[in-house]
């Protein structure tokens, strides 16, 4: 039983930390210049620096907050319409890391009060057979991340509201499909290195206490 918890626990930190990644790579407007920098979005898109940059931070503060008057200068309609159901699962997915978070920091608390030398050596070892086994899928779908984005769509939203056209709707020009894998392989790296770190972490303890 304790190593079924423990295997539960590891998967709770492994989505804690997906899940967070993702959320704090989305408000990270440095991610946003830097990526337009990068792929040139001025000279692709057609738009100024200034409105990309202007557009960029609107979108962060939406993320932030979901005011969707602060979109209004730069998208129509049919994008704050779709940014709104964005901003649903941006609200799921921070309930659902605070939560996780919560947990496994009381069942954290409660061990090493408890002095559950052992309960860490299961985490030790399961958040990382845990993590190899989320990474491996997810670098399935990176391989496939076209096809993986619009399955991602088809499954979280229930309208068509997130097919834009690039000659109408000006966010898919400064969030095209790179935009999000790139995104996608930031939170991985991110998340392998938390994971390490606390692997690391749960070594030294358990050589600690040996």
């Amino acid at each position: 039983m304790k190593k079924i918890f423990a295997f539960l626990i590891s998967l709770s930190i492994i989505l804690f930390i997906l899940l967070y990644s993702i959320d704090f790579m989305a408000k990270d407007i440095s991610y946003y210049n830097n990526f337009h920098n990068e792929y040139k979005i001025e000279e692709e898109s057609g738009l100024s620096k200034e409105w990309i940059e202007s557009a960029s931070n609107s979108l962060v503060e939406f993320i932030k907050n979901g005011d969707k008057e602060v979109l209004k200068n730069h998208f129509n309609e049919k994008e704050i319409s779709h940014m709104e159901d964005v901003y649903k699962l941006f609200k799921l997915d921070r309930v659902v890391y605070t939560s996780l978070f919560i947990i496994t920091l009381i069942v954290f608390i409660y061990k090493l009060i408890k002095n559950d030398n052992i309960f860490f050596k299961y985490i030790r070892k399961y958040i990382l057979i845990a993590y190899i086994s989320v990474i491996s899928f997810l670098g399935v779908c990176s391989m496939f991340f076209s096809e993986s984005f619009i399955y991602f769509h088809k499954l979280f939203f229930n309208n068509d509201l997130w097919l834009l056209d690039y000659k109408t709707d000006l966010m898919i020009r400064i969030l095209p499909e790179e935009f999000f894998f790139v995104l996608f392989l930031n939170v991985l790296v991110l998340s392998t290195i938390c994971i390490l770190l606390i692997y690391i972490f749960l070594k030294f303890k358990d050589n600690k206490c040996s």
